[in-house]
């Protein structure tokens, strides 16, 4: 696993979590395992590019890019990763 985020980046999509308790690291370390298995790395590279493009219609319109997932999903269209995952993701790079 490459140290830096630069070398990171090159290669996909890394996660930055609001939190550094490594029990919960561990718990999201094995959800993004399942999702990557589910639907191979690109799929999560492709969640990334989702939630940029979230986080920009939040940008444009005022808001934070978790309260547009949470209208998205009371208008029935979910997000690729649980809530119980997704509210402790800070961004994707």
């Amino acid at each position: 696993m490459p140290h830096g985020a630069t070398d990171l980046k090159h290669l996909g999509t890394f996660i930055k979590w609001t939190t550094r308790d490594d029990t919960t690291l561990a718990t999201l370390h094995k959800a993004i395992v399942g999702l990557v298995q589910q639907g191979g790395a690109s799929g999560l590279v492709e969640i990334g590019n989702s939630l940029k493009m979230t986080e920009r219609a939040a940008s444009a319109v005022g808001g934070d890019w978790h309260d547009i997932v949470k209208q998205a999903a009371r208008d029935g269209v979910s997000f690729p990763i649980p809530d119980e995952v997704l509210r402790h993701v800070k961004r994707f790079v």
